[in-house]
């Protein structure tokens, strides 16, 4: 099994954080502050360029915007000497991680946390790595330091991860958006409406409201650039479509077998998923 007492070297690693006054670069700084690293940090702002922080450390974090991070990645590349390691925190992982492969000769490891910048801790959440370059060395430690704290860590190929990006967030989020725009288009009123809601519906609302409540540049990325959301969200709509001519019909046997058929794929973790939700549901009522 791997130690990461065995590679105690890696904890002499300098990190640098290119973003790190942002939302998730400070959290990072933090985290790796307490787990005893150095870490220097670079931002618009900073005195510290993102040449220097590159020259000066040896994992090199870009946590900065989609837009900007291929960019940023071309301007630093090749100052990182081969040892190092260049990694990212994009939420799509196939552009970036292509970019810095072509602009570097180091090692290269793509990052997605895949949670936000007002979670405590990471016990529970999910980090997934992206092998780009070699990389395995650092790998192994950071996983080992991330799973400590009860991380999930997975690694899968940048491609397969933005496949997967295109549901967890680029449908989930259009049909965030598209709640919010019916709540809109309809004038209704979402405090007014949740006197008379069932708990499914206040946590619907819920992560309406929230998402109106970040950043709302982060979605025209999340959702606009990953390739495969239109295709993912138009096979939802077909899904959509099919569900709604099915319960909107006379023929009540057609809905307990498509009810049946639905169930059947979902298979066990809907009993995960009762107990789940039960317990969110006895927290949120008890704030």
């Amino acid at each position: 099994m791997f130690m990461l007492e065995k590679n105690s070297d890696f904890k002499k690693k300098v990190i640098g954080i290119i973003g790190g006054r942002g939302a998730m670069g400070s959290w990072f700084e933090r985290y790796f502050r307490k787990k005893g690293f150095r870490v220097l940090v670079s931002d618009v702002k900073t005195e510290l360029t993102n040449v220097e922080l590159a020259c000066k450390s040896d994992i090199i974090i870009l946590s900065t915007p989609m837009d900007i991070s291929p960019g940023i990645a071309v301007e630093i590349g090749g100052y990182i000497s081969k040892d190092k390691l260049l990694m990212d925190f994009c939420s799509l992982k196939e552009e970036i991680v292509n970019v810095m492969l072509e602009n570097t000769d180091c090692e290269v490891l793509g990052c997605h946390p895949v949670f936000g910048q007002y979670t405590k801790s990471l016990n529970g959440h999910n980090i997934v790595f992206c092998p780009g370059r070699k990389g395995q060395w650092y790998l192994d430690n950071l996983r080992k330091i991330f799973e400590d704290d009860n991380a999930v860590v997975s690694v899968i190929s940048s491609k397969k991860h933005d496949e997967y990006m295109a549901v967890v967030q680029g449908l989930t989020h259009i049909l965030t958006i598209a709640a919010g725009k019916f709540f809109m288009d309809s004038d209704i009123d979402i405090n007014e409406i949740l006197k008379f809601s069932t708990p499914v519906f206040r946590i619907n609302a819920a992560l309406t409201g929230r998402l109106f409540g970040l950043d709302l540049s982060l979605y025209k990325d999340l959702v606009g650039k990953n390739k495969k959301t239109e295709e993912i969200t138009k096979r939802f709509i077909s899904s959509l479509e099919k569900s709604l001519e099915v319960f909107t019909g006379e023929n009540n046997e057609e809905k307990i077998l498509f009810l049946d058929e639905i169930m059947e794929f979902i298979g066990n973790y809907r009993f995960k998923a009762l107990s789940e939700t039960n317990s969110l549901f006895s927290h949120l009522y008890s704030l």
